[in-house]
């Protein structure tokens, strides 16, 4: 689950011809993509811990349940080990593109059951009125995006680039006790949030 940018060639932004702004009234609806990424945002492996209140953290049989299936014992401060974590894609944001450019990218290879696995790096050519799907956020001003039934892996911010929408997501995480699954649980920054990071 390595991070691909540090491979990827210094990003560039081929500028040709501007083209204006696309309404978006009228446009084709994006089709479906992807419905979660077996991966976690930012950059190095979470370390989290409780900070809820109280002294018990519900758990989930599966992530983007409302039912909590049971409870744990927490401290307040306590670390939770984890051994899968996943972004569930609520709803894909839009990018549209408002001019021809060239961006470096990283491509992945076709998803396999939720997992971006393999890939490469790739000079990408993205025409003036082209709208991508926006899938989730992946770190260091990365996103990763879908387009011709591709999910690449790029930086946002050059000027032929303009966000409509930013992706809507939720962060899960499988907790362990002694080794074992004991439940999903969101990451929602307050009760199980990020202490550190580990690279």
């Amino acid at each position: 689950m390595a991070l691909r940018w540090h491979v990827l060639p210094l990003l560039i932004s081929l500028c040709i011809i501007g083209c204006g702004s696309v309404e978006q009234e009228g446009r084709k609806p994006l089709s479906d993509g992807i419905r979660s990424i077996e991966r976690w945002p930012g950059e190095g492996v979470p370390v989290l811990a409780w900070h809820g209140s109280g002294d018990s953290l519900e758990v989930y049989a599966h992530p983007g349940t409302t039912s909590p299936a049971g409870q744990i014992a927490v401290r307040d401060g306590q670390k939770l080990p984890w051994d899968r974590s996943l972004i569930l894609v609520e709803k894909p944001g839009q990018m549209e593109i408002v001019e021809d450019c060239i961006i470096a990218g990283f491509v992945y290879d076709a998803p396999e059951d939720g997992q971006l696995k393999g890939g490469r790096a790739r000079q990408i050519y993205l025409s003036c009125g082209t709208v991508l799907e926006v899938i989730c956020y992946a770190a260091e001003g990365f996103y990763i995006f879908r387009h011709d039934g591709e999910f690449i892996e790029m930086g946002v911010g050059h000027s032929c680039q303009r966000m409509l929408a930013e992706p809507r997501t939720r962060w899960w995480v499988q907790i362990t006790r002694d080794g074992n699954p004991a439940g999903w649980v969101p990451v929602d920054g307050t009760a199980v949030a990020v202490v550190e990071r580990r690279f």
